[in-house]
């Protein structure tokens, strides 16, 4: 290959590059109509990290602000700083202002799969002087409500004594799983898909796509790249790294029908 050859070839994958990137910044608008660019960049790394780039099976925290947690999903979420004057912000004066921080809290509550956990401070130290901080006022309902439940006696087991919890926890699941209806044969497709992927990858299958994220799949049906990478948990970029074996998954089972 010669030089002018290389230079084409670096030209391409410049212009491919700055193409996705484009790209996912329209992604990113259409989720954060008022987008920075400096959330861009945080919703950016947190997208890339969180749709595979980086090598599955590893313990890692992501550090991430409301607005760059748009659109993504965590097994559990902590919310820090839950203050007055944080959250919401000080600044935010307004009746629009005040309604936006209450939808920025709400994504980021909703950003958790199973547990959410939300801290703050009682105290800060601001230019070396010591100021009380008060819990974010957008959290007193959640605290009224929790303080109208009744509170459970310590003294008595939360749940009926097990001697093997193994054993409790395979009775459950057999029970669940006589009880649940089959699976559409587009969803099994994808999982023997994402199975066999993750085989070959020796990551766990949930590393390629979990579960939730294939049930959305099938409900939206996507005809094609762009619909699939809107997908929420999807993203552009594993449309563009898997998109054409998963539009191939989900027509398989109407095409094997049709061949009968």
């Amino acid at each position: 290959m010669d030089a002018r050859a290389v230079v084409l070839d670096r030209q391409a994958d410049e212009r491919a590059a700055l193409g996705a990137l484009v790209r996912m910044g329209r992604d990113y608008l259409r989720l954060d109509p008022v987008g920075r660019a400096d959330t861009f960049g945080s919703w950016l790394t947190a997208t890339v990290q969180s749709e595979g780039d980086h090598p599955g099976g590893r313990d890692a925290v992501d550090v991430a602000t409301f607005h760059a947690a748009k659109g993504l999903e965590w097994a559990t979420v902590h919310i820090a700083g839950a203050e007055d004057g944080y959250v919401p912000i000080a600044h935010a004066k307004t009746t629009a202002a005040r309604a936006e921080e209450v939808r920025l809290l709400y994504v980021a509550m909703t950003r958790a799969q199973r547990d959410l956990r939300i801290s703050w401070a009682e105290h800060r130290t601001f230019g070396g002087k010591v100021v009380e901080r008060r819990r974010s006022p957008l959290l007193d309902p959640l605290v009224q409500q929790a303080a109208t439940r009744p509170v459970p006696d310590p003294s008595e087991p939360v749940s009926p004594p097990v001697d093997d919890w193994t054993d409790e926890l395979a009775r459950q699941r057999a029970v669940l799983a006589a009880g649940r209806r089959p699976a559409a044969p587009e969803l099994e497709a994808l999982r023997r898909w994402r199975d066999a992927t993750a085989r070959a990858a020796r990551i766990d299958p949930g590393a390629v796509l979990p579960d939730h994220v294939l049930h959305r799949v099938v409900t939206s049906r996507p005809a094609d790249l762009a619909e699939l990478g809107a997908v929420p948990g999807v993203g552009p970029i594993l449309a563009s790294r898997f998109g054409a074996a998963i539009l191939d998954a989900l027509t398989a089972p109407a095409q094997a029908g049709g061949e009968r």
